[in-house]
C-alpha cells in the first residue's frame, strides 16, 4: 500500500463524496422542486471529490477547480477506463455554480436531478473501485449510517 498519508487523505475525500451523495439522495426524496438545484450541486461535489480521491491516492497534484473534465482527464492519464465516463459526466461541472446564485436560469427538473445522482454515483463507484480494496476495507463505511436508515416499527 502507498504511504499512509495518501491513503488517509484519499479516504477523507471519499468520505466527503459519500456525504454529498447522501445529501443529494435525501434532498431528492423531499420532492420539493426548490431543492432540485441543491441535489445537483451535491452530485457535482460528489463526482469532483471522488475524482480528487483517486488523484490523491496516486500522489497527483491538481488545480483547485470544479471542472469535472479537467480533473477527470488527469485521472484518465493514470487509468484509461476513466476516459469514457468523464465524457458522459462532465456536464455536472456546471452545477457547481449555475443554480447557486439568483438569476434567470430555470430550475432543474426531477429527471435532471435523478440523472445527476445516477452519474455521480457512477463516478464514486469507479473511483472507489480503482483504489486498492485493502485501503478502505476496514475504515471506509459501506453501509448507510444508522441515523439515516429507514426506521421500522417494532
Amino acid at each position: 500500500m502507498q504511504h499512509d498519508s495518501h491513503a488517509s487523505e484519499a479516504l477523507a475525500w471519499l468520505e466527503k463524496a459519500r456525504a454529498d451523495l447522501i445529501s443529494a439522495k435525501v434532498l431528492l426524496k423531499t420532492k420539493d422542486p426548490s431543492q432540485l438545484y441543491q441535489v445537483l450541486f451535491h452530485c457535482q461535489q460528489a463526482a469532483e471529490k471522488s475524482l480528487k480521491a483517486f488523484l490523491v491516492w496516486h500522489a497527483v497534484s491538481f488545480r483547485w477547480t470544479h471542472d469535472i473534465a479537467e480533473i477527470g482527464d488527469q485521472c484518465a492519464l493514470i487509468e484509461k477506463s476513466f476516459e469514457p465516463l468523464i465524457g458522459q459526466v462532465k456536464y455536472l461541472s456546471d452545477y457547481a455554480w449555475v443554480y447557486r446564485y439568483p438569476g434567470e436560469d430555470p430550475l432543474p427538473t426531477v429527471k435532471e436531478a435523478k440523472a445527476g445522482l445516477r452519474d455521480a454515483k457512477r463516478v464514486f463507484s469507479v473511483a472507489k473501485k480503482s483504489l486498492p480494496k485493502e485501503m478502505h476495507a476496514k475504515r471506509f463505511p459501506t453501509r448507510q449510517p444508522r441515523s439515516l436508515r429507514k426506521r421500522t416499527k417494532r
